[in-house]
């Protein structure tokens, strides 16, 4: 299971440490796809793979243009022996990267966000909000 968050920073070339606690999870190859808010969702192939059939049985034509969206930007990749990734120029560019990089383990997958926006869009949610979705939705 993927939990906590854990910071790290990328190098010129793109290439960034995956969290040592989250490798084992993650397996030999990932696959990294932009994902809303301007991050990058990180799932195994086993967890892409239901993912993709899920939308292939949706059968609408949403469905379709999103799961082509996906497969057109979407990057299949192995780390290297010391756990590092290569991300890709423009999914680098999506979620603005550059240096400070913060990975958001998300139960089964894992988020990989600009650790700027990742304070102001996600750690930076004000507690009012959160207690009203909580409240407003039974929890």
């Amino acid at each position: 299971m993927l939990v906590g968050s854990y910071k790290n920073t990328i190098d010129t070339k793109g290439r960034v440490f995956l969290p040592a606690k989250f490798r084992s999870y993650l397996g030999e190859r990932i696959i990294v796809v932009k994902g809303a808010e301007g991050c990058l969702v990180v799932y195994t192939e086993e967890k892409y793979m239901e993912y993709i059939e899920r939308l292939r049985k949706n059968g609408e034509t949403a469905a379709k243009k999103y799961l082509r969206y996906l497969n057109l930007t979407a990057a299949s990749i192995e780390p290297d022996a010391q756990g590092r990734v290569l991300l890709t120029s423009e999914l680098r560019e999506h979620a603005s990267l550059e240096k400070e990089v913060l990975f958001v383990g998300m139960y089964d997958t894992m988020e990989i966000w600009n650790e700027e926006k990742a304070q102001k869009s996600v750690v930076g949610e004000s507690s009012d909000a959160i207690d009203d979705y909580l409240i407003a939705n039974g929890f």
